[in-house]
């Protein structure tokens, strides 16, 4: 994100804290500022976490292609943290000059102010054009509707569409031929005119995997979209409403918002009662054990396949393979104490600082190295449909068996499959179920950690 923008956004975001601060003050003491020792320490504190929750919410983020939804999902994650954090302070503090009255016009204040300002930043944003990276499209449909649906998108360059010159009157029926259509124009998404487009099971089947195979996103428009549907199910180019045709459990806002909460409070928790005593005594292990430095980190492939840096204790001698060669049984490059921390996963635990910085996420998909991802995604099917998700600590294939040394391509296709299904099936309980049963495998020893 460009200094400027982020510079805009903080001091704007920091602006909205004061007023709210001077708004709650105001309703409740009849004055913009409260004297005492207790309150300027809450004051402090307050800023403090704000912009820590700034940072791992990511509201630098913001762009012009964000749409209400996902602002309003962003907002309340920042809210939520900062509530969480100033809360648990006030309680411990306990003092009688704090009033739940005034906390709670504060932080109803503060989101409302954020809200505004945000709104008037991503329309200044598309305003000046500030596109994100464009998605190669095809605009399918022989209607006056699909030419003004494609004029939209072309010139509302900040949604990430980039349309073909040439729209088609129809998709090709056939799989084989679908595919050609989509290789051969390095197509990244398709709009259809739903009034128009006959939608057969086969035809539904064929769409499904070739999204799954290629990331391709499968879009429709209709004239009648506004009254079929209410606003939170479509998204606009103009005024002119357009629906995904496919979607998953995690599309839905409220799940998204439900496990993003889950992660933030689930990781704060580790971090807060585990790794804060765990670390110290793992860091002296690793230096005795095998000398500096303490952490490995490494690229990673992560949601729509954005690299980022995973963090682990380190576990093998310093070598230059690391991020080339996979790990195999006995390798020669564990230590001996890396061979504990990896049989007990606790290798793994800073990447709770991962989920954190919503680079990850609890459970999800287990990410793979770069170059592991640019191998298998040419071989194994629907590869990488495992990047339509945030990666997780563990993961549906961890529980089921599929971790460890990778002999066979088979050994790869069944971790895929198992992921898919997790993409395809996701709930909150199956989330809390892997989570239970990694514990249990955590505990017992996992036999296939290597």
């Amino acid at each position: 994100m460009p200094k400027k923008s982020f510079t805009i956004l903080f001091i704007g975001f920091l602006v909205c804290l004061n007023i709210s601060f001077a708004v709650s003050n105001y309703l409740i003491f009849g004055k913009w500022w409260k004297d005492g020792q207790a309150y300027p320490s809450l004051f402090l504190v307050t800023h403090i976490v704000a912009l820590f929750s700034f940072l791992v919410v990511r509201i630098p983020n913001i762009n012009a292609a964000t749409q209400i939804p996902q602002l309003v999902s962003k907002l309340l994650e920042h809210v939520f943290v900062l509530s969480f954090i100033v809360l648990i302070y006030w309680f411990a503090v306990n003092s009688p000059h704090y009033y739940k009255e005034g906390i709670a016009i504060f932080f109803a204040t503060y989101f409302i102010l954020t809200f505004i300002f945000s709104k008037l930043y991503i329309n200044y944003l598309r305003g000046i054009s500030t596109a994100v990276k464009p998605r190669t499209t095809l605009i399918v449909g022989n209607s006056t509707y699909a030419g003004i649906i494609k004029e939209a998108l072309a010139e509302n360059k900040y949604l990430g569409f980039s349309p073909l010159s040439k729209s088609y009157k129809y998709l090709p029926q056939s799989l084989e031929e679908l595919k050609t259509l989509v290789t051969s124009k390095e197509l990244k998404a398709v709009f259809l005119d739903y009034d128009s487009f006959q939608m057969s099971e086969k035809m539904e089947k064929n769409l499904r995997e070739i999204s799954e195979l290629f990331d391709v996103r499968f879009y429709a428009f209709s004239n009648y979209f506004g009254n079929k549907f209410t606003r939170s199910s479509y998204n606009l180019v103009e005024h002119h409403p357009y629906i995904s045709l496919f979607k998953y459990p995690l599309d839905s806002l409220a799940n998204i918002l439900l496990k993003r909460i889950f992660d933030i409070l689930f990781s704060l928790f580790i971090i807060i009662f585990i790794f804060s005593w765990l670390l110290p005594i793992i860091a002296m292990l690793i230096i005795i054990d095998s000398g500096f430095p303490v952490f490995f980190t490494q690229k990673r492939h992560g949601m729509d396949n954005r690299v980022f840096n995973c963090f682990k204790f380190r576990t093998m001698v310093n070598n230059k393979h690391s991020n080339e060669k996979i790990t195999v049984k006995n390798d020669p490059r564990i230590t001996p104490l890396g061979k504990i921390l990896r049989k007990t996963s606790i290798d793994e635990l800073p990447q709770f600082f991962n989920v954190l910085l919503g680079d990850m996420s609890v459970v999800g998909p287990r990410p793979h190295m770069v170059n592991q991802n640019n191998h298998y995604k040419t071989l194994i099917k629907r590869y990488n449909f495992r990047h339509y998700v945030k990666p997780g600590i563990t993961g549906l294939a961890q529980v089921e068996g599929y971790r460890g040394e990778i002999k066979e391509e088979k050994d790869m296709r069944n971790r895929v499959l198992a992921d898919i299904n997790y993409i395809r099936n996701w709930s909150f309980k199956l989330d809390l179920q892997i989570i239970y049963r990694t514990i249990l495998k955590t505990i017992k020893g996992d036999q296939n950690a290597i």
